[in-house]
């Protein structure tokens, strides 16, 4: 049995699209338990109304991703754990799939598949971990396409199926005994990076990562106002400092603060919304007090 862990916070319409795509009865059956991450929308009520079948735990305060996918998993009784990002509508038999790629190689603790843009085009989930290097490249054009990158663009790259070194946390298939033994996701991450840890902690423990590309979901990745895009770039950078602080050299993490040190500098430079450029010094500020 396969239990799916979706992690809410004021997800509305999109959630209900999300658990509609789920109630399939040629999809692998299972449990689907909704986290609520104290939503000031609707979705508590929505989830309610229209699934009264789905557990419902609602967090108090939000707790971040990491966290309440914890809770979630605490709360599961699958042989594997699913966690699916609200914003997604997942193709009929994408979780069977899944949990078939999972069952046919014990070595393997995790399977990602192929996340498509609402437009059909490819969204980049998988990769290598990071290094300042491989970091550059992927946010360089060109380059980007044809040397190793942390997160894979290349289309290409998700025709076939593939042991990347981490997938997204956006629709994760993880077994139950390996994410036990690792200790779950690392609850110091709020959100972004949580999977790219987990991951690095399963590999480092000997299991495998899978990509397939046989398994489908379209990803909404709603984010799209200044606020929620700047949100998500104060989080990305903070998840790498926490990573490279946890797996890398000191001198590796030195090298990762001047890079990042180096394109906040250039982005004050080139930008003049107020508060882009609060954001910009306050992750400065964070570079200078964090050790």
């Amino acid at each position: 049995m396969v239990s799916t862990v979706i992690v809410a916070y004021r997800s509305g319409a999109h959630l209900q699209r999300c658990l509609d795509s789920l109630c399939k009865p040629s999809d692998q059956p299972g449990e689907v338990i909704v986290i609520d991450n104290a939503s000031t929308d609707d979705s508590i009520g929505l989830v309610r109304q229209h699934f009264p079948q789905i557990r419902l735990i609602i967090n108090t305060e939000n707790r971040g991703f990491a966290a309440a996918g914890n809770l979630g998993f605490r709360s599961s009784k699958g042989l594997a754990i699913l966690f699916l990002n609200p914003d997604t509508v997942a193709d009929e038999g994408t979780v069977k799939h899944m949990f078939d790629v999972l069952n046919r190689d014990p070595k393997i603790a995790a399977v990602g598949c192929q996340i498509l843009n609402p437009n059909g085009s490819t969204q980049p989930t998988a990769g290598s971990f990071p290094t300042v290097t491989n970091l550059i490249t992927n946010r360089t054009p060109v380059l980007n396409r044809f040397l190793p990158s942390y997160c894979h663009g290349r289309r290409s790259y998700y025709l076939r199926p593939q042991t990347p070194d981490w997938i997204s946390g956006a629709c994760l298939l993880v077994r139950r005994q390996a994410f036990k033994a690792v200790g779950g996701f690392d609850e110091k991450y709020f959100m972004y990076g949580e999977d790219v840890d987990l991951c690095y902690r399963l590999r480092q423990a000997g299991w495998r990562i899978a990509y397939t590309p046989s398994a489908h979901i379209v990803h909404a990745d709603e984010g799209k106002t200044t606020a929620k895009k700047m949100g998500k770039f104060i989080n990305l950078r903070r998840g790498l400092l926490r990573f490279y602080h946890k797996h890398y050299s000191p001198a590796a993490l030195a090298r990762l603060k001047i890079a990042l040190r180096i394109e906040l500098g250039l982005r004050l430079l080139t930008t003049v919304e107020p508060g882009k450029r609060q954001v910009y010094h306050q992750l400065l500020n964070e570079l200078t007090r964090s050790p």
